[in-house]
């Protein structure tokens, strides 16, 4: 391994970014501890006012926050987000954060950007194959050129010399002879020296390429690549949505479309972060009018119609997530109030639903008030028993209660299901879902076990 390279990795730890490594100690601290908890990372985060902020707002955001639901600590952040991902994110603003302050080359901006629109694009791509931990697979691409981050953010004169040397020949041959290493090699060796995350450190061995996440993140900073040496739209990148469509088994248009978005989604979250990168993206000029006929226009209204969340179906690997985190809750004993927010936001997510609550039954068992809910306005919402039969038939059987309700006072979507919540043989609530299409046998099992799951949080 070149002593360069490890001279510059030194550098960059111990004297070039003395805060940013401090806060990597910290929260790595937290991440591999087996006795940290998720809210052992939400104290270590909330210690910093300013990151605590941005990552609330990050949770808000449109790219992560499909739901519109609010999050306003950063432990329903990581209710919302995962552990891994809010820990990737605290990383990554600290990084940034420091990117952004002091003698800064030009030349930090201009790769910013380029991250924070590889970051959109790995985003889109990972929504789009249904990869798993999409949020850490942002995070991951827009860590993904860290080296070249750390390097033109030292402000050493050692920069100059570079930037002088790609004007005269192509980056990779003045990398090497300038510095006698690639800075894709520094970024290799920071991730891994500064625990950036798994995914972050698998993006850079070539043995990984086929992995899911590790394919986006790829992709993603080849499309981000391309759209900045040849424009939009142009042949190149038009081929190069072709070849990527084709390979991941992508609809073309939709990825076409989510492409040519995703520039001011870059703009978006960068803001978030507390970056202006505007001046340095790509300009994105509209393509032609050419998908005027009639199967064209259905295609986009499906891909925003999908896009927005409005058709869902039931995601194994999200009821798979969902459960894994009620566990470890328990585990770590978080709050009642904590946990099954989870638990209704994981049968939501999980079956596809329009709408998700819980309701407890009144001390005087004549009626149900929502105490949990997906919505915020429905929370204290009061149901009598005797008007609404399917609740109280839930609420005594043991078995989820399907209902078909066209118009109802109490849905807004086309079905629900409906399971009694039962506490030493006592029945103490319902747990209710929405959705627009029906629910099959595979459905009713999965909700069955979320709700053995509200019992036994009740219990504890």
């Amino acid at each position: 391994m070149s002593s360069a390279l490890d001279t510059w990795v030194d550098q960059l730890t111990t004297s070039g970014l003395p805060a940013f490594a401090r806060t990597v100690r910290e929260v790595a601290h937290v991440a591999t501890d087996q006795d940290s908890s998720a809210r052992d990372l939400s104290e270590v985060v909330s210690r910093d006012a300013a990151m605590t902020a941005r990552i609330i707002q990050i949770a808000n955001s449109s790219m992560f926050n499909l739901q519109n639901r609010e999050v306003d600590t950063v432990s329903s952040a990581v209710v919302m987000m995962g552990f891994d991902a809010v820990k990737e994110l605290a990383i990554s603003i600290s990084l940034i954060d420091q990117m952004t302050k002091g003698r800064n080359h030009a030349r930090v901006t201009h790769t910013m950007a380029r991250a924070f629109h590889a970051a959109a694009h790995a985003n889109s791509l990972a929504r789009a194959v249904e990869a798993d931990a999409r949020e850490e697979t942002f995070v991951a691409a827009l860590l993904k050129d860290v080296g070249d981050l750390a390097f033109w953010g030292s402000g050493d004169e050692v920069c100059e010399e570079l930037d002088r040397a790609f004007n005269n020949g192509s980056p990779e041959e003045a990398e090497q002879d300038v510095l006698g290493f690639r800075l894709n090699a520094l970024s290799a060796r920071l991730a891994q020296q500064w625990n950036l995350g798994d995914l972050a450190r698998r993006c850079h061995d070539n043995s990984r390429q086929s992995d899911p996440a590790v394919s986006c993140i790829v992709n993603a900073h080849r499309l981000a690549e391309a759209i900045e040496i040849h424009g939009w739209p142009s042949d190149q990148v038009k081929q190069l949505v072709a070849e990527l469509a084709a390979e991941m088994d992508i609809d073309h248009t939709a990825l076409q479309d989510t492409v040519a978005a995703n520039v001011d989604q870059a703009a978006e979250i960068a803001d978030k972060f507390g970056v202006d990168i505007r001046e340095s993206l790509p300009i994105i000029q509209p393509a032609p009018a050419d998908r005027e006929n009639s199967e064209g226009a259905d295609t986009q209204a499906k891909a925003t119609k999908s896009e927005a969340g409005v058709e869902k179906a039931a995601d194994v690997a999200v009821q798979m997530e969902y459960l894994g985190r009620i566990a470890a809750g328990i585990e770590d004993n978080l709050g009642r109030d904590e946990l099954m927010d989870i638990l209704v936001r994981g049968v939501d997510e999980g079956l596809g639903g329009t709408l998700c609550y819980f309701m407890l039954l009144t001390p005087d068992r004549q009626s149900l008030v929502v105490k949990y809910s997906t919505s915020e306005y429905l929370t204290g919402t009061h149901f009598k028993l005797e008007v609404v039969p399917h609740l109280e038939q839930a609420l005594s059987g043991g078995v989820p209660v399907r209902v078909a309700t066209e118009s109802s006072d109490i849905h807004q979507a086309s079905y629900a299901l409906a399971g009694g919540i039962h506490i030493a043989n006592k029945a103490v609530g319902v747990l209710l879902l929405e959705r627009s299409t029906d629910f099959g046998e595979a459905d009713v099992n999965v909700f069955r076990q979320f709700s053995q799951q509200v019992g036994l949080v009740l219990t504890s």
